[in-house]
C-alpha cells in the first residue's frame, strides 16, 4: 500500500493546522515551524548563507489576506501602519538595550533561547508591519529595495569608501576638492 505525501506549497510540506487554515492557499509558501530541538534555529554564529525562499510577494499577499478576513483594512492607513512599525521598532531595541557588545554581536551569543525567539518575533513584526505600510501606499518593497542598493553602490564606490564608516558627503567633498584644485579658478567662482 502506498502512503499519501504530505501537502507540500513551493516543495515545502505544510502543516495540518495552516492546511486548514483560510489564510493557506496554493500561493502562501508556509513552512510550518518545526518541533523543538530539532534545528538550530535562525541563530547561527553567522549568518546563513540562504534564507527560506519565502518571498516579499508571498508575505504581502498573506497579509492582504489576514487583513480582509478581520476587516481591518479600515484601521491600516499609512499613518497608523508607521506609528505600529515604531512601535515594533521600539521593543525590538529593548531587547538590545543596555548589553555589552560582546552579549549582542554576531549570532547574539548573551541571549538566552528564550531571548533569542523575542529577537526573532520582533524581526518579524517590524518585517510584516513594513510589508504592509508599502502595500498600502503602493511601493513595490522588493524593487525599491534593490534600486535603493544600486543608489548607494554609486553614493559609496567600494575603492573610495573600503574599510570607512563616513557618511557618502565626506567622498563628495573630498571629490570637490579635488575638482577645485585641478581647474582654473573662475570655473567655481561661476
Amino acid at each position: 500500500m502506498q502512503q499519501e505525501a504530505a501537502p507540500q506549497v513551493g516543495g515545502r510540506p505544510v502543516s495540518a493546522e495552516e492546511e486548514q487554515s483560510p489564510t493557506c492557499t496554493a500561493k502562501c509558501g508556509a513552512q510550518p515551524v518545526p518541533p523543538e530541538g530539532s534545528h538550530p534555529g535562525p541563530f547561527q554564529s553567522h549568518p546563513p548563507r540562504q534564507w527560506s525562499d519565502v518571498t516579499l510577494e508571498e508575505l504581502r499577499g498573506r497579509l492582504a489576506e489576514f487583513a480582509l478576513e478581520r476587516d481591518w483594512d479600515q484601521y491600516h492607513t499609512p499613518r497608523n501602519l508607521i506609528l505600529a512599525l515604531v512601535g515594533e521598532t521600539g521593543e525590538l531595541c529593548e531587547l538590545f538595550q543596555w548589553r555589552p557588545e560582546a552579549e549582542a554581536g554576531r549570532g547574539l551569543p548573551g541571549f538566552s533561547d528564550q531571548e533569542r525567539q523575542a529577537v526573532e518575533e520582533e524581526l518579524a513584526d517590524v518585517l510584516l508591519y513594513l510589508l504592509r505600510l508599502s502595500d498600502m501606499c503602493g511601493v513595490d518593497l522588493g524593487r525599491a529595495a534593490l534600486s535603493k542598493i544600486l543608489k548607494n553602490a554609486a553614493k559609496y564606490p567600494a575603492a573610495k569608501c573600503h574599510g570607512s564608516s563616513a557618511k557618502y558627503t565626506a567622498y563628495v567633498r573630498e571629490q570637490g576638492q579635488r575638482q577645485q584644485e585641478s581647474c582654473p579658478q573662475e570655473v567655481h567662482e561661476q
